[in-house]
């Protein structure tokens, strides 16, 4: 199971193999998000993953990297 706060991934990276890189790793850690999804009603489709129950066309949004 994957830990759900930085105090418990800094628990695990010390009970590991990789304890003496603790320093450099804990650096590395960033913060994330974690999906768990558990499917209630088996007679609505499911759309998570899938594509999206939208409108055709309904403006998809997307990523701009300029500054």
């Amino acid at each position: 199971m994957a830990p759900k706060t930085k105090d418990e991934a800094i628990a695990i990276i010390d009970s590991s193999d990789l304890v003496a890189h603790t320093d450099v790793l804990i650096r590395l850690l960033l913060p994330s998000l974690s999906l768990e999804f558990e499917r209630k009603d088996t007679e609505s489709p499911s759309y998570f993953g899938g594509l999206p129950l939208l409108p055709q066309d309904f403006p998809w949004p997307h990523w701009d990297a300029r500054p």
